[in-house]
């Protein structure tokens, strides 16, 4: 069942003979992007995709007012094991950037402009 399928993953991701390639563009966020990082941050995988990630790093908690307003009030923010913003990132823009571009990957397995 799912507890197998869990262990087997996690064996797959612990392995450090197995490549990981995770595929990554600008609706990754949140918990994915905190993943993504941490392969990243550890050297155990490659970010491959055609654009940036979402850059959701940021928890809120909507509070509703009286006068029917909402107050959105940040309480904690996402970062990566090396201390990493996805929002802030250091280039200026958000999310977090393939190491491989969609077409790099495409032109690696011989697909050249086949495809999106």
């Amino acid at each position: 069942g799912e507890q197998a399928a869990d262990r087997h993953f996690r064996g797959l991701l612990a392995d450090a003979s197995k490549p990981v390639v995770v595929l990554v563009d600008g609706e990754t966020a949140s918990a994915a992007e905190v993943f993504v990082s941490a392969l990243r941050d550890n050297g155990r995988g490659v970010i491959a995709g055609p654009s940036r990630t979402f850059g959701k790093s940021l928890i809120q908690h909507a509070f509703r007012l009286p006068n029917r307003g909402t107050l959105r009030l940040t309480v904690a923010e996402f970062l990566s094991p090396k201390k990493q913003h996805f929002f802030r990132h250091a280039s200026g823009q958000p999310g977090i950037g393939p190491d491989i571009s969609s077409f790099e990957l495409r032109t690696f397995f011989g697909m050249g402009d086949k495809g999106a």
